[in-house]
């Protein structure tokens, strides 16, 4: 979100010192450490509720999460206040749309879970995408947020290429089954008896 939120303030493609040098690395690292134990131990079923195992890297993951949400925000109401016209408005609910969901996300799958302990209202979490993608789609509609002309166009042409890379290279491999179906090599066994 934050990459985003910088590409679309500076309308180019590079970022802020803060996202290269800490927050991308910091978030490759804990992609890694999600597949190890130190990140969640494991979780226990007691009394029909999952309780998480608290491990070594929760509370600076937890950390890592609503600082990197925290200064993304800041970036689109930085980007906000900096507009005006159309691009103020698009900025607008671009922050809304981003802010409004990811806000009670970040509360059922990241605080609940490092305060509580428990893991169970962690199932709402993908809910509340939808309501992003609902408010994204509003703003692609009816505010413009984005030319979809342009998307169409791009994808048209990209699903053409793939149609038509995925003829021009499984020909041979038809071909080749084709022809190693007519040519009968005969079972290994066969020569020994």
């Amino acid at each position: 979100m934050l990459t985003f939120a910088e590409h679309f303030r500076k309308g180019r493609t590079d970022t802020s010192i803060v996202n290269r040098w800490i927050c991308a690395p910091v978030g490759v690292s804990f992609c890694l450490l999600a597949w190890s134990p130190w990140l969640v131990g494991g979780l226990n079923f007691w009394e029909a509720i999952f309780v998480r195992v608290t491990d070594l890297f929760m509370a600076p993951f937890a950390t890592y999460m609503l600082g990197s949400f925290a200064f993304g925000i800041y970036v689109l109401y930085r980007a906000y206040r900096e507009s005006n016209g159309l691009l103020r408005l698009q900025a607008r609910y671009l922050l809304i749309a981003m802010a409004v969901p990811i806000a009670p996300a970040l509360i059922t799958n990241v605080v609940v879970p490092l305060t509580l302990g428990v893991s169970t209202h962690g199932k709402f979490g993908p809910l509340f995408s939808l309501i992003m993608v609902g408010l994204i789609a509003h703003a692609i509609i009816r505010h413009r947020f984005m030319d979809i002309r342009v998307v169409i166009r791009q994808g048209a042409v990209y699903l053409a290429a793939f149609l038509g890379a995925g003829t021009v290279l499984s020909a041979p491999l038809g071909e080749a089954q084709i022809l190693s179906s007519q040519t009968d090599i005969g079972s290994p066994h066969s020569r020994f008896s």
